[in-house]
């Protein structure tokens, strides 16, 4: 064999592939292999629960200052009324928390505060001080409900603050799905 050739042959095989096609390639690779993985995988890592906000949502809020008292709101309390707008698929009060934020984004200390949920008939269906309603373990039933009773249309949420003064100006009420409930729902509490 002539020496020529065979160099020419050892030049052609050194030359490869250029590092621009190269980069190209390896990038257009690792895209397509990673947009794969996310198609199989994000089914396994999805949700495997209820959406809370499909489920439950609040209508219309109340102003109740200092009242004469009833279920829900002591005499001389700064309440707020909220009416339970949508409830579907079971959610109940062990399903979701709650918690207070104003308006600069701060969780609103709810210490002295009771959350209430009553029927139509004014009856006790739950209730949760203020710290513990934000713990779905936090709600005890009324006499003949269990917090697995499923809310409905005819329900009012109370808040009570626990004094003659309120907090208006915008604070925002959260329901934050638990167990197997996930999402939030919030209302502003004008």
């Amino acid at each position: 064999m002539n020496p020529r050739t065979r160099r020419r042959r050892l030049r052609r095989g050194r030359r490869g592939v250029s590092p621009i096609i190269a980069t190209i390639l390896l990038v257009a690779i690792t895209v397509i292999i990673a947009a794969v993985l996310y198609t199989l995988l994000i089914p396994l890592l999805g949700h495997a629960g209820t959406p809370l906000q499909s489920n439950l949502a609040f209508g219309t809020t109340t102003v109740h200052q200092p009242t004469v008292g009833q279920i829900g709101c002591a005499a001389g309390d700064y309440c707020w009324a909220i009416q339970i707008q949508t409830a579907t698929q079971g959610v109940a009060p062990s399903s979701f928390s709650l918690y207070v934020q104003n308006t600069s984004g701060l969780t609103v200390s709810t210490t002295s505060w009771n959350f209430t949920i009553i029927d139509a008939s004014n009856h006790l269906v739950a209730y949760a001080p203020g710290p513990q309603a934000g713990s779905s373990t936090g709600w005890t039933p009324g006499p003949g409900y269990s917090t697995d009773n499923a809310l409905n249309l005819a329900m009012t949420l109370w808040i009570d603050t626990g004094s003659a003064h309120g907090q208006p100006g915008g604070n925002i009420l959260y329901a934050t799905g638990q167990g197997s409930w996930y999402g939030s729902i919030h209302t502003t509490l004008a």
